[in-house]
């Protein structure tokens, strides 16, 4: 049985995804933030899990609205 994503929390989600990683294939992170209408952070970058570094400061200010602020979060594309 495929594994399918679910968010029985009902809590608002951030997806992250980098766009030419070949661990976790983009592909995945947009089907994910599709299922769940969750918005996405796409990273142009073939980093695994590029948000873990904080060195970017286009992720980290969408990290800091998603976390800290009330805003609404949407989908957003972040430079390497």
């Amino acid at each position: 049985t495929p594994f399918v994503p679910s968010n029985p929390s009902g809590a608002r989600l951030l997806i992250v995804g980098s766009i030419d990683e070949s661990v976790t294939p983009y592909s995945f992170a947009q089907d994910t933030a599709e299922l769940l209408g969750s918005p996405l952070l796409s990273v142009e970058s073939s980093q695994h899990a590029p948000a873990a570094g904080y060195q970017n400061s286009c992720i980290n200010e969408v990290l800091s609205a998603y976390f800290l602020e009330t805003s609404e979060v949407v989908d957003t594309t972040c430079p390497e």
